[in-house]
């Protein structure tokens, strides 16, 4: 249960908030997991910096890693999103977001070795 209320006090990475201008959040993770039956190790290391207050530079390198009989399943992927508040008010906020993205981090035989970009809108409460 304290493990809940501590994820619950985190700060949000996803949406539409920006960080405040000069305040940053780092996280580094490395995780054990399992996908049908092969078991996969996952690292990544995760970054938010606040360019203004309603625009915040994001990044993202993730890697992951699987054996099986056949031999090593591995992927990477990286990800320079730039997110944009487009509107807030009394705890409503819609955000907008553009990110250069490159590889995949997704284990199995379908992955991408190139360079793609990806657009969002979100909103949140």
């Amino acid at each position: 249960m304290a493990l809940g209320a501590a994820d619950a006090c985190s700060p949000a990475e996803a949406g539409p908030w920006t960080r405040d201008d000069g305040g940053f959040y780092l996280r580094g993770l490395v995780s054990t997991e399992t996908l049908n039956g092969l078991d996969g190790t996952r690292a990544d290391a995760y970054g938010e910096y606040g360019l203004t207050d309603r625009l915040t530079l994001k990044g993202k390198t993730e890697a992951v890693f699987y054996e099986d009989s056949i031999g090593e399943i591995d992927r990477q992927s990286d990800r320079v999103p730039l997110r944009r508040q487009l509107w807030s008010h009394k705890g409503f906020t819609f955000g907008a977001e553009a990110a250069a993205v490159y590889g995949s981090a997704i284990a199995g035989t379908f992955g991408c070795d190139e360079w793609g970009g990806e657009a969002r809108l979100s909103g949140g409460y």
